[in-house]
Parts: C-alpha cells; structure tokens; sequence
C-alpha cells in the first residue's frame, strides 16, 4: 500500500477543521449578533448550534441572553423572559465550575430587573419574590439587597428593612445607597444623630447627589436646634 502523499494529508486536515469548526461558527456567529443587537439572529444561530449539541453549554448561555435581551424589547415578554431563564439554567449545569459564577450573576440580574418591572407594575408581592431569587444567586448583590430593603421600608417594616441595608453595608462599605437607605430608616425611627452619620458617609462616598446632600443638610439643621 502507498503512504498518503503530503497533499492527501493536507486534504485530510481541511476537511477535519471544517467539520470541527461548524458547531463554533453558530456560536460565533450567534455572540456577534448578539454584541450587535441583533437578537432574533442571534436566537436562530444558538438554536441552530442546540439542535447538533444539545449539551453545548456556550449555545445555552447566548440563547438564554438573547431571548431575555428580546424579551426587553418586546417591553417584558413573560414567555420569552422564562424560556432565557430555562437556557441559563441548563447553561449554569452544563458550565465548567469557574463559569458557573459568572452565569449565577447573569441569573441574578435577570431576576432583578424582572423584579424591579413587577414593581413599576404595582405587583409589590411579587417584586419581592423575584428579589429574593436574585439574592439567592448572588448573595454579594448589593442592588436587589437594596431594593428589597426599600419595599421593605414603603411597607413599614423596618426591621427586615434594616437587616437588608445592614447586610449590603457590611458586603459594601463603600456603597452609598446603602448608607443613605440606612440614614432614612435612622430618621424615619427619630435618631437623627444616626441618620446623619450614615449621610455624611453617602455624602463622602457621592459628593455630587443632590438627594444625599438635602437629607444631610436637614439632619445637620435638626442637631443644631436640638443643641
């Protein structure tokens, strides 16, 4: 038998990154649409690539992103919403462990901004059970700690109010949301000393925010006439 000639070998080559590099060019093609913003495009490559390999954790997480990012434009498709979440899920499975992280927080976001649209909707109940799916995913997330501790707050509960924004504290020292979430609740229970310490850290930490600078001028005002 001949051995292969150089040219038959190089035959081979192509042929083999060819077919090696179908399913990536779906995933490829997919991450430009996607970057792109071009979302329907983008599901239909990631969908193409799923329907060869099926455990290819790279198609779950950019078909996941697209149907929520088109979920957005649509102004909140809750069928789309859940199907972007599904394929997150199964990309967050799928992952290697040093993606997982990564895919949790994206879980997280998802979950946030579908609360804070519950919320511009009135559905307080359900704003808070999406916030706590968020923080589920991301117990470091400082903004759905936020968000909830506001909720908590408007429904007068500031004791669970409190714990929150004294858990984002503690995660975030340097967030001045939080310290100023922290001064309103000390103001709202009359300890104006506390509010103000809490103000003046937000005030140092967002020296420009005019919200932070009104409530910290009036806590300065308050101790001066209590002197």
């Amino acid at each position: 038998m001949s051995r292969p000639t150089k040219a038959a070998y190089a035959g081979v080559l192509a042929v083999a990154l060819f077919w090696g590099g179908c399913g990536h060019g779906n995933v490829d093609k997919g991450e430009t649409s996607l970057r792109l913003g071009d979302y329907p495009a983008a599901i239909e490559f990631f969908e193409e690539e799923l329907k060869r390999h099926p455990d290819s954790y790279e198609a779950r997480l950019g078909l996941g992103k697209a149907m929520l990012q088109k979920s957005v434009d649509a102004g909140g498709d809750s069928a789309l919403w859940k199907r972007g979440l599904m394929h997150l899920e199964a990309a967050r499975t799928l992952a290697p462990s040093e993606q997982a992280e990564h895919i949790e927080q994206l879980l997280s976001e998802a979950w946030a901004h579908h609360a804070r649209s519950l919320l511009s909707g009135g559905d307080t109940l359900a704003s808070l059970s999406a916030l706590s799916r968020a923080i589920e995913y991301q117990p470091s997330g400082i903004e759905p700690l936020n968000l909830a501790g506001v909720i908590y707050f408007r429904l007068g509960d500031a004791r669970k109010a409190t714990a929150l924004f004294e858990r984002a504290v503690e995660i975030d020292s340097t967030h001045p949301s939080a310290h100023f979430n922290l001064g309103m609740v000390r103001f709202k229970a009359g300890d104006i000393t506390a509010a103000h310490a809490h103000w003046l850290r937000a005030l140092k930490l967002s020296p420009q925010d005019e919200d932070i600078l009104y409530w910290f001028a009036l806590a300065e005002k308050e101790l001066r006439e209590a002197r």
